[in-house]
């Protein structure tokens, strides 16, 4: 039986990364999955079959194959360390949640209504069996306030650095996508707990941006004010403490 369960958990992983990659290669273009080389069309069959592009015969990037490897074993790693708080099956879907917005947001820079809508559902239905109602709504108002401040603060400061300029400077340091999701993260946390995440999310994603800017300047590509997703790294810091760090409200 612990066989058919360790099975039962890896083929659950096979389908949830399936299915995040065709998401994320269908959702952002609102038709079927396209093809990352050409963005011409896929046949779902032909998408399931892993066939190759019938306009340019391409074939399946290396993110594809990493999303499937990953959750495949990510379903081997909880079913033997099932995640305390909220279980096997649900943190295998959290984790196909956060899998869909990560991808979407690090190719597109683009957090959509229809992921922002699951993620009230998945997150909220989560956040209020571990917190209850009044910790939820706490959290989700805290995620949002605080993270709507800070969207605020970019938009001025990218004004003062057009007034000095003389030009005007597009790129803002937050998307409201990332006010969306703060609020999400934060009927996940609850409250007090958003606020940790967001402090992790801000402290990872000043480093990870660091490190992303010296690449860049030392290979020659280096513009400023680049556009940094920053979804991946609050999506990092929630996971931690839900699955490694656990933090109660």
């Amino acid at each position: 039986m612990e066989i058919l369960s360790l099975l039962a958990s890896i083929i659950t992983g096979l389908v949830l990364g399936m299915i995040i990659n065709i998401l994320a290669d269908t959702l952002p273009n609102e038709s079927k999955p396209v093809c990352t080389h050409c963005t011409g069309d896929i046949a779902i069959r032909d998408y399931l079959l892993i066939q190759p592009c019938s306009y340019c015969g391409g074939h399946r990037r290396w993110r594809f194959w990493v999303i499937i490897v990953f959750f495949a074993t990510l379903g081997a790693v909880f079913w033997r360390f099932p995640p305390e708080r909220v279980g096997l099956w649900w943190g295998l879907i959290l984790m196909a949640y956060f899998g869909i917005v990560f991808v979407i947001d690090m190719e597109h820079k683009l957090i959509l209504r229809p992921t922002s809508i699951a993620g009230v559902l998945i997150c909220g239905y989560l956040g209020w069996s571990l917190h209850g109602t009044k910790f939820t709504l706490l959290g989700g108002l805290a995620g949002f306030g605080i993270m709507l401040v800070l969207y605020y603060l970019g938009i001025l400061f990218a004004r003062g650095v057009s007034r000095r300029r003389g030009e005007a400077v597009d790129e803002v340091a937050l998307g409201f996508g990332d006010v969306t999701l703060s609020f999400i993260l934060g009927l996940l946390l609850g409250w007090p707990g958003i606020s940790a995440g967001l402090l992790f999310g801000v402290l990872i994603g000043g480093l990870g941006s660091g490190i992303y800017l010296l690449i860049q300047k030392f290979g020659r590509g280096y513009e400023e004010f680049t556009a940094i997703p920053y979804a991946p790294f609050l999506l990092l810091s929630a996971a931690w403490l839900i699955f490694v760090l656990p933090v109660a409200p």
